[in-house]
């Protein structure tokens, strides 16, 4: 009994399905895993948001300030009595960083609003605790979100890490957009550079 064999043609069609296949499909998963971190990233921001909260409730409703230039420490120490969890501050989509239990200041994925200093351009002088009630529209400026901020050894304050519409940007982590949260504590994903980097009132109060 003869077996007809598969001619070169055929094959090559076969290949050629397989190949447009791939193609089509491949970009599809990759955006669904990518969904799938920005949806980890976000539940991270949204911790980080709830912990700010918490914080301004038993601190007279005062901010944490993004350096030591106020003499009070840095957000992220403020923070980590009401998360203590150091995976928090690490987003999945996030190469650039290594996860570990220690945290150290340059290794985290996230960066405060350093407009929230009371300073008017993230200059990091007279740094001070803002008060939430000085805040015109709490639902609409930004707490944190994406990005490393800046290390600024040379500077008095020390180190400190933050973001800033005009100086050291959030970074388009997930789908060329990032994460941020609120300081009415709602997060929401914005695409960048787009209207966050364009409009001054998401970032001053």
């Amino acid at each position: 009994m003869k077996h007809k064999a598969f001619t070169l043609i055929e094959l090559l069609v076969v290949v050629a399905i397989i190949g447009i296949l791939s193609a089509i499909l491949f970009p599809v998963f990759a955006r669904a895993r990518e969904n799938a971190r920005r949806a980890s990233c976000m539940s991270n921001v949204k911790q980080l948001a709830l912990a700010t909260l918490q914080y301004t409730q038993d601190y007279d409703e005062k901010l944490p300030t993004v350096s030591n230039g106020g003499g009070t420490g840095i957000w992220l120490n403020m923070l980590q009595p009401y998360i203590k969890n150091t995976q928090v501050f690490f987003c999945p989509s996030d190469n650039a960083v290594t996860p570990t239990k220690v945290m150290r200041y340059d290794n985290v994925s996230y960066g405060w609003n350093a407009y929230l200093n009371g300073t008017d351009a993230c200059a990091f002088t007279n740094e001070t605790s803002v008060s939430l009630a000085a805040i015109n529209e709490a639902s609409s400026t930004i707490m944190l979100g994406d990005g490393h901020g800046a290390i600024e050894t040379t500077a008095p304050q020390g180190r400190f890490y933050y973001i800033c519409r005009t100086e050291s940007l959030p970074r388009p982590l997930h789908l060329e957009g990032a994460n941020f949260a609120f300081l009415d504590g709602h997060v929401k994903w914005s695409k960048l550079p787009g209207t966050v980097l364009a409009n001054d009132t998401v970032w001053k109060y």
